[in-house]
């Protein structure tokens, strides 16, 4: 059994260096800074910038490097732990009184081909403190840096991104993705909520200490030609047992439903299996030996994913 384990690690490591296809986002996990923030309003990292003509908006940094009011954990909104590193972003993303909306933006490293498929992912948490929880984060590509219309109203695009749910998680992250064709050109990348307040879909909790407004945590952002890399795919929540697999496996994770939908890849993106996530046992026999990637669409948390082993 020693020698088999060691040969799936290294099956496996074998497998991810040629998966992992390059990342267009230069400063993904906002690692890269300028200053340590001090205070709110510092969007220190660089490559990433406040998008211009949006009245008073002003996304924050946190950092560890930091203490009080912009440190990671800890820090004035909430407690979460970076999803990669030690860093990440905030934005205001609703308004129960007015318009309210925040976006970072960010040059992507190469000029997006036209006609070529392009894979997203961005992680995000709702931070402690407020209440309203949105299902309408997305991101959205551009040729030119977008510009607002001078105040904190929503940006009038259609982004090629967006959740397909509500996202009320504060205790981990929760991964958005998604893919689109690109029509050519594009060379920007903008996170955020560009939603009106009428077709937001939200939740509100009451007994938030700010119970009016919506803010979220933002960390890794993915933009790649590579279909359901590990890097962006990869979920440690999810359990599979037994992986590796003969022939049946059982999924668990936190808040399973089972109206939950599981999809089953191959390592080059071809869906081979589909259905809802409410069985005691899936069976997976009628697929070859290999590696695959299973990718789960939940009610409560969006999207979530790992991979297996089929022996």
């Amino acid at each position: 059994m020693k020698h088999l384990n060691t040969f799936f690690s290294l099956y496996f490591i074998l497998l991810t260096s040629h998966l992992v296809g390059q990342n267009l986002i230069t400063n993904p996990s906002f690692e890269n800074y300028s200053d340590c923030p001090t205070t709110s309003s510092q969007l220190n990292a660089f490559d990433w910038q406040v998008t211009a003509n949006c009245g008073a908006s002003s996304p924050d940094y946190y950092n560890s490097c930091a203490s009080d009011t912009q440190g990671v954990p800890y820090n004035v909104v909430g407690n979460q732990n970076a999803f990669d590193g030690n860093a990440y972003v905030g934005i205001y993303c609703y308004y129960t009184f007015l318009p309210q909306r925040e976006y970072v933006q960010s040059q992507l490293s190469e000029t997006l081909v036209a006609g070529q498929t392009y894979y997203v992912s961005f992680r995000v948490s709702l931070a402690d403190d407020y209440g309203i929880a949105i299902g309408s984060l997305g991101a959205y590509f551009s040729n030119n840096p977008i510009t607002g219309v001078g105040t904190t109203a929503p940006i009038s695009v259609v982004p090629q991104i967006s959740s397909s749910s509500i996202i009320s998680n504060t205790t981990n992250w929760v991964q958005i993705t998604g893919s689109f064709i690109a029509n050519g050109g594009e060379r920007f990348i903008t996170i955020g909520n560009f939603s009106t307040d009428a077709a937001t879909p939200l939740t509100i909790n009451s007994s938030a200490f700010i119970s009016d407004m919506s803010y979220y945590y933002i960390d890794m952002v993915e933009v790649t030609t590579t279909p359901l890399s590990t890097n962006t795919f990869y979920n440690t929540n999810v359990a599979i047992t037994p992986n590796p697999c003969k022939e049946n496996i059982t999924i668990d994770y936190k808040g399973k439903n089972s109206t939950d939908n599981f999809e089953v890849y191959t390592l080059e993106g071809k869906l081979v299996k589909k259905s809802l996530i409410g069985l005691d046992s899936i069976d997976l026999n009628e697929l070859p030996a290999g590696a695959y990637f299973v990718t789960i669409t939940t009610q409560n948390s969006g999207k979530i994913a790992t991979k297996i082993l089929k022996i």
